[in-house]
């Protein structure tokens, strides 16, 4: 009768797999389905890190991994996070906010700011009037608004372009 490996063997083994598929491709990103040569289930492995890592699948304390087979993971080319990041950016979700967006005023370029961005930015509407304020906070409202048009205040003079 064979005995069970402990849990540093079969983590050692899960390892010693992890290691191969990062050598013939340069890091951790392991496909879930993926299967070694050998019928091993590394990429279930994997992924059982990256879940043990956060203690989102650790039963008791002793299943997260310790910082030392972190640190080992990292060294060969761990991807932590595999979710597709989408940049929600200005110009692509909001088109009229974009059209408010002062290009003279702001430092960065358009095309960099996220629609969910917590820092100021500087606005013109369409009568010159200009105010700051960051992308998320005008991103839960249906319309482009100018607070100063909206109060129904004039200004002495508004902003020259």
């Amino acid at each position: 009768m064979s005995r069970r490996p402990t849990r540093e063997q079969a983590w050692e083994s899960g390892f010693a797999h992890a290691q191969d598929y990062a050598e013939q491709h340069g890091n951790l990103r392991v496909p879930v389905a993926y299967v070694a040569p050998d019928g091993y289930p590394a990429g279930r492995w994997v992924a059982d890190q990256r879940a043990r890592r956060t203690g989102y699948r650790a039963r008791f304390v002793g299943d997260r991994l310790t910082d030392e087979q972190v640190e080992r993971l990292e060294r060969l080319g761990m991807v932590w996070d595999t979710r597709p990041r989408r940049a929600r950016l200005l110009a692509a979700e909001r088109p009229d906010l974009a059209a408010q967006y002062d290009g003279e005023l702001n430092r960065v370029p358009l095309g960099a700011v996220r629609l969910r961005s917590k820092q100021d930015v500087a606005w013109r509407c369409p009568r010159g009037h200009t105010w700051s304020e960051p992308p998320i906070a005008r991103a839960g409202r249906t319309t482009a608004w100018c607070p100063t048009c909206r109060s129904g205040q004039t200004p002495a003079q508004p902003a020259a372009r």
